[in-house]
């Protein structure tokens, strides 16, 4: 597939809230952030990196990948699942974008080689020119033979009166004929060039690759459900200008995958720009249209669950720039996990949470006048360790009131 690639504005920005969030000081959050992040002993859970976002056009607009089948791409168009058949896409967009994953993917054997479609194979053409080689020899020999059956039924008096110009007798014509069906056969045998050899020779065999062959293996630490992987290729045409890369992608969905497996993939497809140069390559891991940092990463940094809240919030921001929004909690497999451990009282209890401008929870309460503070030491641990997108006022974050009940509400 034909792809243009870009690295907009905003992903430079956020390298450089990257950069500060993990060196400097965080301003804009409270100084409680910096305790419950635990420092620089917290365990590194997540992986921030240098991925990519996969996007086709749809009625002129690009609309985001979210799935893959062996036919189509799956992109959402006002809110509804759409399929764009693979045959159908012009071309993919692919953006370069900063994200942050739990689930990490490892690949290894990654190997990427020019090759040719067959019908381009030069190494084709030339057994297919052995071929005519021999079909033209057994045509030449059998000219030889036809030549020789013809001059040997002669007399030698024919032969001398038709090398003699002598009169126009059946014997003259016929030894005629002979002695030129001969050397015609001789002048194809010594004159004609070989195809085999014109092919071995040439330059086609040195090049004029059209086609891309790439195989890796691919290994999760947990299960994937609903995978895919795009190959993003940058080549070079010689018929471009010099220092000119083109952006070429492979995409493809794959089978679950089990955590701690291993799972060969290999390709090979044509539709590259004939003799074109591989520059790089790189592989990108999607499970449920989200991508998954690998080991080949670019810009890939090992990251507490804390220091990933505050990436998520700095995205988030910068994201909702002028919007004025109401705090979210951020779900996780956590948020469900928390009920099974609760009473029937706990689940039934409704908390009021202060959330401040960095998404963390700053205080609890039973009463919306905030005046009773919450005083169950697991709801208030369980509370606590909720993250949320915080609320925003013309594009800035403030503190907000959220209203929590785990459990579900009385009929």
């Amino acid at each position: 597939m034909k792809t243009n690639m870009t690295t907009p504005r905003h992903v430079v920005q956020f390298v450089v809230c990257a950069i500060l969030l993990l060196t400097a000081p965080r301003p804009v959050f409270s100084a409680a952030s910096s305790a419950v992040n635990g420092g620089k002993d917290a365990p590194k859970t997540h992986v921030l990196f240098m991925g990519a976002d996969i996007s086709v056009e749809k009625d002129k607009m690009p609309c985001r990948v979210q799935d893959v089948s062996e036919t189509a791409l799956l992109v959402n168009v006002n809110g509804k699942p759409t399929e764009v058949s693979m045959d159908q896409t012009a071309g993919v967009l692919i953006t370069e974008t900063l994200k942050i994953t739990e689930t990490t993917v490892t690949i290894n054997n990654l190997k990427s080689e020019q090759d040719y479609t067959p019908e381009a194979d030069p190494f084709r053409k030339v057994v297919q020119g052995a071929q005519m080689d021999a079909d033209r020899s057994t045509d030449i020999a059998r000219s030889h033979a036809t030549a020789i059956q013809r001059y040997t039924g002669l007399t030698q008096q024919d032969v001398s009166a038709a090398a003699q110009g002598e009169s126009n007798t059946p014997a003259k014509v016929a030894a005629q004929a002979a002695i030129t069906e001969a050397a015609s056969a001789s002048s194809m045998s010594m004159d004609t060039p070989s195809a085999f050899a014109e092919l071995a020779g040439g330059e086609t065999i040195k090049g004029g690759f059209d086609a891309i062959r790439l195989s890796f293996d691919l290994s999760p630490d947990k299960d994937l459900i609903q995978p895919f992987y795009a190959v993003v290729v940058q080549l070079r045409n010689p018929s471009d200008k010099p220092g000119l890369v083109r952006k070429w992608a492979h995409i493809k969905s794959l089978p679950p995958i089990k955590a701690g497996s291993s799972k060969k993939v290999s390709f090979f497809e044509g539709g590259v720009p004939v003799g074109y140069e591989i520059q790089s390559c790189t592989v990108h891991v999607y499970d449920h249209g989200k991508e998954l940092a690998t080991n080949l990463s670019h810009n890939r940094v090992s990251i507490s669950a804390e220091e990933a809240h505050d990436y998520n919030v700095i995205e988030y921001i910068s994201a909702n720039k002028g919007q004025t929004l109401k705090a979210a909690l951020v779900a996780d497999a956590s948020v469900a996990d928390t009920r099974s451990s609760l009473t029937p009282a706990q689940l039934a209890t409704t908390c009021y949470l202060r959330v401040g401008k960095d998404g963390r929870v700053n205080s609890m309460f039973t009463d919306s006048a905030a005046k009773t503070p919450l005083a169950d030491p697991a709801l208030e641990s369980i509370m606590k360790s909720f993250h949320f997108k915080p609320a925003m006022q013309s594009g800035s974050p403030i503190e907000s009131t959220v209203v929590i009940k785990l459990g579900p509400q009385k009929t």
